[in-house]
């Protein structure tokens, strides 16, 4: 059996541990993995720090499950404290042990000086911040990021997660009208800018960022979706029917390919072309879909099979 676990998985969505690793063990009951990989997530902001304890804490409670167990009653005694003081019986342990006790007892500079996982960048906090919706917080951490490119970056995403999309489309702009940036972060920063515009309801600069990502990328089948979805909302359909198929002829994944075939169904059904949707939507259909996804499906042939009954003899 092979065992790949993230950190992040023993965590609830407001960061308490729900099931620790011994736990986790103990469900596996007779099963050991012949191969364990454990991931963290502490850059990005995902695995709070102080949790990072857990990935090497599962990889014992897998091989000696009481040692494990003692180790974790020591540190969930463990509590932030004003005195940073090493506690005592963690002196003697593994340099993991230490660095563990350290950032549970509130002292992360000397978890990171023991173990560099430890070591938190300020964009990392804002992450982290951003990612719990704790706006206030992320922009304070936003200003002890000095990298201006990163610092801009993020201005601009949290503008994006509190739905301030101008705001995020103009702060991304501005950055690529003078930054220069390589080709993949380039398609990545003009999709994101692409979709603050739309969800702005400027749908003409939403279209011209998702063609610049085209220009860079032909085979980008991203750009070329939400560029359709930008020409469905402009009412160009038939130059939106075009690229949504090309879309569909690029897409890595049939669940993407599905969603494309849907919006490309309802613009055939406003171009007047049932034919063409019906079959679409036929060949959708055959697919295995998420439930959301067959509801719009059958929604779509309900509009078709009404436009056909009230349409002129």
């Amino acid at each position: 059996m092979v065992l790949d676990i993230d950190v992040d998985y023993y965590l609830s969505p407001r960061d308490d541990v729900w099931q620790d690793p011994l736990a986790l063990s103990a469900h596996l009951q007779h099963f050991r993995p012949t191969a364990l990989t454990v991931a963290y997530s502490v850059q990005g902001g995902y695995t709070p720090v102080r949790h990072r304890y857990l990935g090497p804490l599962t990889v014992l409670a897998l091989s000696e499950p009481a040692l494990a167990q003692d180790l974790l009653e020591k540190f969930q005694s463990l509590q932030p404290t004003l005195v940073k003081e090493q506690p005592e019986w963690s002196r003697e342990q593994p340099i993991w042990v230490q660095a563990a006790a350290a950032a549970l007892s509130g002292d992360l500079e000397r978890a990171a000086s023991l173990e560099s996982g430890y070591r938190v960048q300020p964009i990392d906090k804002v992450s982290a911040a951003m990612l719990r919706h704790q706006y206030p917080l992320a922009r304070h951490h936003l200003q002890n990021v000095s990298d201006p490119l990163e610092s801009h970056y993020m201005k601009g995403m949290l503008a994006f997660r509190e739905q301030n999309f101008n705001l995020a489309a103009d702060t991304w702009s501005e950055m690529l009208d003078r930054e220069s940036l390589e080709p993949r972060t380039l398609i990545y920063l003009l999709i994101f800018c692409g979709r603050a515009f739309a969800a702005a309801g400027r749908d003409k600069e939403a279209l011209e960022r998702f063609q610049q990502a085209r220009e860079v990328d032909s085979t980008d089948s991203e750009a070329a979706f939400l560029a359709a979805r930008s020409l469905v909302a402009l009412k160009q359909l038939s130059e939106a029917a075009r690229l949504y198929r090309r879309a569909i002829r690029l897409a890595p994944s049939r669940l993407e390919t599905a969603e494309i075939r849907l919006e490309l169904a309802e613009v055939y059904l406003d171009l007047g072309q049932k034919g063409l949707a019906e079959r679409l939507l036929q060949l959708t259909l055959r697919a295995e879909l998420p439930g959301f996804m067959k509801l719009r499906a059958e929604a779509l042939k309900l509009k078709s099979a009404l436009g056909k009954r009230f349409e002129s003899p």
